[in-house]
């Protein structure tokens, strides 16, 4: 049954998901960060409907200039474009210390968020998992090679195609933060769907300095070493095994468990 499990990961590999070490136990470092970047996103809320609303009660110009401080000259393209109003940082310190949130800036605080970060890049492999879209690349995608490195738009079917073990190109997800991931297509679809689901803006991310990236989805194993052996004491199996910066082992023994 090993060497079955170990022809198909070599054929298909695996995927390169955050471990229990950084999400914690059924998730919890992650849902506790969660509810910490809900209040950061209920304060973000709470202060642009608040400046939507003052906004919307001044007077009207009969000059035909704006609200803003620029007196820039009013469109009709204007008119139709929504602002999004900015929470300043300044004020947002003030929020975090009268609402005891100042742990945020610890390093258990930022560890509780990137779990969170990390919680969502897991969900996100694993739709695509279920829509059948982790053996191949798609058309749309962000390409990086498992080893890290420079990031490449698949523009076509054809680039990429060939895989070459010492470079071994996949898809990448994004670790969510205020930039966006790059993709476009049915990848970008996929991600938009999962992240309209957790409601978090990118406001939000960036006054918490959660920039995001792109992480690499899948992981060959026809590049890298992967033995196994049976224990003398008939205990059971030994793996020896290598894995690119920034994996975990979970990743791959969860696959025989």
């Amino acid at each position: 049954l090993v060497k079955l499990i170990v022809a198909d990961i070599k054929n298909k590999g695996i995927p390169n998901y955050y471990g229990v070490q950084r999400v914690g136990i059924a998730g919890r470092s992650s849902i506790e960060g969660f509810q910490t970047i809900w209040k950061v996103q209920n304060f973000v809320a709470s202060k642009t409907m608040s400046k939507t609303l003052d906004d919307e009660n001044k007077p009207l110009k009969t000059d035909g200039s704006c609200h803003d401080s620029k007196r820039r000259k009013c469109s009709k393209e204007d008119g139709d474009m929504p602002r999004q109003p900015l929470v300043s940082k300044a004020s947002f310190r003030k929020w975090c210390k009268k609402n005891k949130m100042t742990g945020i800036y610890t390093f258990g605080g930022n560890m509780k968020l990137n779990a969170f970060q990390s919680g969502i890049f897991n969900g996100i492999l694993g739709s695509r998992i279920r829509k059948n879209m982790f053996t191949e690349d798609s058309v749309g995608d962000v390409l990086m090679s498992q080893y890290g490195g420079k990031i490449y738009k698949k523009v076509s079917e054809e680039m990429f195609s060939e895989r070459k073990d010492e470079v071994c190109f996949t898809f990448t997800c994004p670790v969510v933060g205020s930039r966006n991931s790059g993709t476009t297509g049915n990848p970008r679809l996929l991600e938009q769907e999962c992240l309209q689901k957790i409601g978090i803006s990118q406001q939000c991310f960036k006054l918490l300095g959660l920039f995001g990236s792109n992480r690499p989805g899948r992981l060959f194993f026809d590049s890298l070493s992967l033995n196994f052996e049976a224990d003398a004491n008939n205990r059971g199996v030994w793996f020896s095994f290598s894995l690119p910066k920034g994996a975990f082992a979970t990743s791959l023994m969860r696959e025989f468990m």
